[in-house]
């Protein structure tokens, strides 16, 4: 019987073996919850069940962001090839990104593994979708191109800042030599983030963010800067159990939206840095003669239950809540 009490109800990658040999790896939002239904499921599935029989423990590393979680089972699979990792759906061979690092401007594909000696391959991934996450997530902060050919015209993707510089922008600009080596920085970078080097990308932002900013040059610096508060947002961000769960895609989207508060936070109110604490509260009324108000709080991301209280109000006759509201501040 696997031992699963010790297991963390986090964000991270759980490893079936046995003794030093990796069967499966996987991912989860809760290392836990998933490794029980994998449990549960090995009485209606066959596969599942193998997993389960053939394994005398779990092991699990734990992340810091979906993102990264991606990342990892990819690579741990990648290294140990897991038996029932290998085992898939219709037969179908692992997804791969594939960067074409060869060609003067290289391109990114998603593709079932080829031989081919003129690209670099990241994967194998479990499904289109988490690849596809992986490289939407990658594409808002180094934007790259995805046409398999040079045409005449802008691509639509350019046009959202999602492919630039465009390699048909460059090829129609006499002195092109500093869009060339710009894109093929960008192509760096990303094969540096799908590497797992996270670190070397933010420090060499940093640098960049220094030198313009030292310069004056404060346009391009804050082109640094939010590429930072992005890359940070992307790989450490998650949600505790307690506060989200479903699919990880819906996870990345609440990601998304939090980014964009605080763009809008560092864009038009300078004095904030970072939200360390957020309250919320709420007004319920009671067969309309009883009225109190909750306050929940979350300290650095985190739901903190220590810090919830809740407050009567005095005042009865008040007709909003704005006003109860108003007492209770």
């Amino acid at each position: 019987m696997l031992d699963i009490d010790n297991l963390p109800s986090t964000i991270g990658i759980y490893l079936f073996k046995n003794k030093d040999r990796v069967l499966y790896v996987g991912k989860s939002i809760n290392i836990k919850v998933r490794v029980k239904s994998h449990i549960k499921n090995a009485e209606l599935n066959q596969k599942e069940a193998l997993i389960i029989q053939k394994s005398d423990h779990v092991e699990y590393l734990i992340t810091d962001s979906e993102f990264s979680a991606l990342l990892l089972e990819s690579q741990l699979i990648n290294k140990y090839q897991p038996k029932y990792n290998l085992i898939l759906k219709d037969d179908k061979t692992p997804l791969y990104i594939k960067i074409t690092i060869k060609d003067r401007y290289p391109k990114v594909f998603v593709v079932r593994k080829e031989n081919n000696k003129q690209s670099i391959y990241f994967g194998p991934f479990s499904s289109r979708k988490n690849t596809e996450i992986i490289l939407r997530q990658i594409r808002k902060i180094i934007p790259f191109c995805t046409d398999k050919k040079i045409s005449n015209k802008s691509c639509f993707y350019s046009k959202v800042g999602l492919c630039n510089p465009c390699p048909n922008i460059i090829e129609k600009t006499s002195d092109n030599k500093l869009l060339i080596k710009h894109y093929q920085k960008n192509i760096r970078l990303l094969i540096k983030l799908l590497k797992g080097e996270t670190n070397e990308v933010k420090k060499q932002w940093q640098k960049e963010l220094i030198i313009h900013n030292n310069k004056k040059a404060y346009e391009k610096a804050i082109i640094y800067r939010d590429r930072l508060i992005m890359l940070e947002r992307l790989t450490t961000l998650h949600f505790q159990n307690d506060i989200i769960e479903g699919k990880i895609n819906q996870s990345l989207k609440v990601n998304e939206a939090l980014y964009d508060l605080q763009k809008i936070l560092i864009t038009y109110y300078t004095e904030i840095n970072i939200l360390n604490r957020i309250e919320c509260y709420d007004i319920s009324t009671w067969m309309q003669n009883s009225t109190t108000a909750s306050q929940v709080v979350m300290t650095d991301g985190y739901v903190d239950k220590k810090q919830y209280r809740r407050f009567k109000i005095n005042n009865q006759k008040l007709q909003s809540d704005v006003e109860r509201l108003h007492e209770v501040m």
